[in-house]
């Protein structure tokens, strides 16, 4: 009988796991994100360096991804996507129109002087 690979539990470690290899060589090759992973658990497995947690977190969501975190982070404030920028507002209509009739009033485009029955 072959003796087990003796184990060894780590406590207090990050590990990004992703759905494909892909996704984790494509992680990879963001800088950002490579500079905080410590190292390859497995082929879908990102070791992610100690106290850089929210960092990696941020930069995932930065890119499009949801990551579900399990355990907290350090910080007490849940991370979050950027709210959208705020549209500008609708430049409003500010002349005052000339009166009705006026020689300032039939000079205004779309003006048609239809003549009295």
């Amino acid at each position: 009988m072959d003796d087990p690979i003796p184990a060894v539990l780590h406590r207090g470690v990050c590990v990004v796991v992703v759905a494909d290899a892909i996704l984790a060589l494509e992680l990879l090759a963001s800088t950002r994100l490579a500079q905080q992973v410590q190292g390859r658990v497995g082929e879908r497995a990102l070791l992610v360096r100690p106290g850089r947690v929210k960092a990696v977190v941020e930069e995932l969501v930065r890119l499009g991804h949801t990551p579900r975190v399990v355990g907290g982070i350090e910080s007490s404030q849940p991370v979050r996507p950027a709210p959208p920028p705020k549209p500008k507002p609708v430049r409003q209509f500010t002349q005052k129109l000339p009166r009705k009739g006026s020689k300032a009033w039939k000079k205004l485009p779309g003006y048609v002087n239809y003549p009295r029955p």
